[in-house]
């Protein structure tokens, strides 16, 4: 039957596939990550995850989620069950349970540290930097300052009637109420490349696997030449060579004009020099050659077979996106009507695309191949500042090398032979870090920290920063409360000679929500190091700034602490482990560690 268009609860709507037994329906609102900005980010998932913890349990399956443009709530189950939660999410976006406000945001810091940074994330990162898209490769700064009334009014300001579309499957829902209230539609986002970004590119990070991502303009060409690139580079690296497992291809849009691809090959690092050439290689053939009529029927056969397949619920999703992005979408039809009229002209075009504004993104240590178009990311240069000039502070009658220059522009620091440049024009955030310091982002990626203590004039240049920044950019770091709680702890111990570096790498090793209890310098297996217990786990480090050694042990794993004379013993579920530690704070962690080991035990619902 296609695909029927209609009305539910005044948003438009799009039924599909009415034969399926079961009812499934997404209330999708435009606006996501990359509406966001670094200081506000994050807050688009609070409101999501506030809502749907107000819909209380239901025996029906439900879910959310935030993508870079939109955000979707979703249900499946009888046409009631399903008319029952999109009446109920509207509302619940409206009146967020605001009592449970920090619960939430731990939930969220606890995502964020589990999930941790996807190869994706760095992708967007590498092309984008700190707005739109890359923002998902950093922290949601937005969290470490929203309040609830500011979250509310940002949900009252995004989730409005305007902003709003929904489809479904199988059966439509029943006694559906969407209450929105009117507002305004968010203008539809648009994808900014890194200013200063020189392309191609040559990247080094992280390890197994190559890709080639490019940001070329969208169209039928562009995804044909992608599937294409992507089967020749498969038959050559999987089947004849050996050297990578499968070949993968992404186009996905990021705007209305441009897509975001990516071909990339999972391979063992030692054959990724070899991935590497053959992808740029099939890349050059396509723009030289165009495709070869096998091909094109090949590719032509298989579009004919999706477009009369019976399934339509992806088409009635883009139907969605092209209502709230104000986009237009081509259907099925024009797609294998665009295939068929495909020439090799407009395919060695679009394969010049995607080779003129690659990424290429190699594991680390894989070389950048000598005398190509080649440039290596990052290396671009920044316009120096020129202005008030300051020099490092004496450190024991000592100037080290340095200067820092001040102009009403930006600052330039100037150390070990190397250039940064922080323009106040593309500053995104500023973090208010521990010492007074503060961490500049920029959005072009001239960052960098002014720290008072290293500079003469230090306060002056701090002073500067805060004057001639937007004050809605600062935000506190995370890291400066880690440090003061670290402080605080150190305050109470009985022997602070000896592990001064390993007190000071303590706060960058704290997670969001840890809370940090006792520290005391102890020694294991003559090592002496620093003692720290948590609220989740005790950690010892030793070592130097340059080699620091962590052993973790989860509290959750330890049975039993004793105290013996000057150590402390702790059985987990798979050792025993011994720490020397002065005789007078032994018993204050075998307390701390005992009554953790009691809660556990007592923890209501356990089942193993």
């Amino acid at each position: 039957m296609g695909l029927q268009e209609t009305e539910i609860s005044g948003l438009k709507a799009w039924g599909a596939d009415p034969d399926a037994t079961e009812c499934f329906a997404m209330l999708v609102f435009r606006g996501g990550l990359a509406d966001e900005t670094l200081t506000t980010s994050g807050r688009t998932h609070l409101a999501e995850h506030l809502a749907m913890f107000g819909i209380g349990r239901t025996r029906y399956s439900r879910n959310a989620y935030v993508a870079d443009r939109r955000c979707a709530f979703h249900a499946t189950g009888t046409p009631e069950e399903v008319g029952s939660f999109l009446t109920a999410i509207a509302a619940a976006l409206h009146t967020l349970p605001l009592d449970r406000f920090d619960d939430e945001l731990n939930v969220l810091r606890l995502e964020e540290a589990h999930v941790g940074v996807s190869f994706h994330d760095h992708l967007m990162r590498f092309r984008f930097g700190p707005r739109g898209p890359g923002l998902s490769w950093y922290r949601a700064f937005g969290l470490d300052t929203v309040r609830p009334d500011e979250l509310q009014a940002f949900a009252a300001e995004r989730f409005v009637a305007e902003n709003a579309a929904l489809w479904f499957s199988g059966p439509a829902p029943v006694g559906v109420e969407i209450d929105l209230p009117r507002g305004r539609r968010l203008p539809p986002p648009t994808a900014d490349p890194i200013g200063r970004l020189e392309l191609p590119a040559y990247v080094e990070s992280g390890t197994g696997g190559v890709a080639v991502a490019s940001l070329p303009p969208r169209s039928i060409a562009m995804s044909f030449t992608l599937e294409i690139a992507r089967r020749r580079a498969h038959d050559r690296l999987r089947e004849e060579l050996g050297a990578a497992y499968g070949v993968n291809a992404e186009y996905f849009a990021v705007d209305s004009r441009r897509a975001h691809t990516l071909l990339v090959a999972d391979c063992l690092d030692e054959q990724a020099a070899r991935s590497r050439d053959t992808l740029l290689d099939v890349i050059e053939r396509l723009a030289a050659d165009g495709f070869t009529p096998e091909e094109h029927a090949d590719h032509l056969r298989g579009a004919q077979q999706w477009a009369d397949r019976a399934e339509w619920t992806s088409d009635a999703d883009a139907a969605v996106d092209d209502e709230l992005l104000e986009e237009s979408s081509p259907s099925r039809a024009e797609i294998v009507a665009g295939i068929e009229s495909l020439t090799d002209e407009t395919v060695t075009e679009a394969a010049r695309a995607l080779a003129e504004n690659a990424i290429v993104v190699v594991p680390e240590g894989v070389a950048m191949p000598k005398g190509g178009r080649l440039r290596r990311w990052g290396s671009w240069t920044i316009p120096p500042i020129t202005g008030e000039r300051f020099a490092r502070a004496r450190v024991r009658l000592q100037r080290p090398d340095g200067t820092i220059e001040l102009g009403d522009d930006g600052l330039t620091l100037r150390e070990d032979g190397e250039q940064s440049t922080a323009r106040f024009a593309e500053v995104v955030i500023v973090l208010r870090m521990p010492r007074d310091a503060l961490d500049l982002i920029a959005a072009d990626l001239g960052d960098l920290r002014v720290d008072p203590a290293l500079w003469d004039g230090g306060e002056r240049l701090i002073a500067a920063v805060e004057e001639r920044v937007a004050p809605e950019l600062f935000v506190t770091s995370p890291l400066l409360a880690r440090t003061e709680a670290v402080e605080e702890a150190v305050q109470a111990m009985q022997h602070q000679r000896l592990v001064g570096v390993e007190t000071a790498a303590l706060p960058e090793l704290l997670l969001d929500g840890e809370e940090l209890a006792l520290v005391e310098r102890a020694e294991v297996a003559l090592k002496v190091g620093l003692l720290a217990l948590t609220s989740v786990r005790l950690l010892f480090l030793y070592g130097d700034g340059d080699d620091m050694d962590v052993r973790e042990v989860p509290l959750a794993r330890v049975e039993r602490a004793e105290a013996e004379k000057d150590q402390l013993r702790l059985q987990t579920d798979e050792e025993e482990l011994r720490y020397k530690l002065p005789e007078e704070r032994i018993a204050l962690f075998e307390r701390h560690i005992a009554e953790h080991v009691a809660a556990t035990a007592r923890a209501p619902g356990a089942l193993f």
